[in-house]
């Protein structure tokens, strides 16, 4: 089963990126950034979720420290689009059978 993580979205000074802030901490006081999946090798939590955010489409970086996921998007993200798949990505990191909120 595993443990749904709550997300919060919030907005940036720049409209191409988007943070979501998790109910816990996923890298500790590490910090790892991403510019494409091949980038994410381990089967770590953190390496995990960038793999699949970037499965997602129209994502140029994921950038996670500690609690917060930032991810820049492209020119031609539709963010009302992918923002519900980024936040249902991470609340199901630890879910073994995915609950889809999409």
């Amino acid at each position: 089963m595993g443990q749904l993580i709550k997300v919060t979205e919030r907005d940036s000074i720049d409209p191409n990126v988007k943070n979501f802030v998790m109910d816990r901490g996923l890298t500790g006081m590490g910090l790892k950034e991403y510019h494409d999946a091949s980038q994410a090798t381990t089967d770590a939590g953190d390496d995990l979720l960038a793999r699949r955010l970037f499965a997602l489409g129209d994502i140029a970086s994921v950038f996670i420290y500690d609690n917060v996921v930032v991810v820049s998007g492209t020119p031609s993200t539709d963010w009302p689009t992918l923002t519900p798949q980024v936040v249902n990505a991470i609340e199901n990191l630890f879910i073994h059978y995915a609950v889809n909120r999409v």
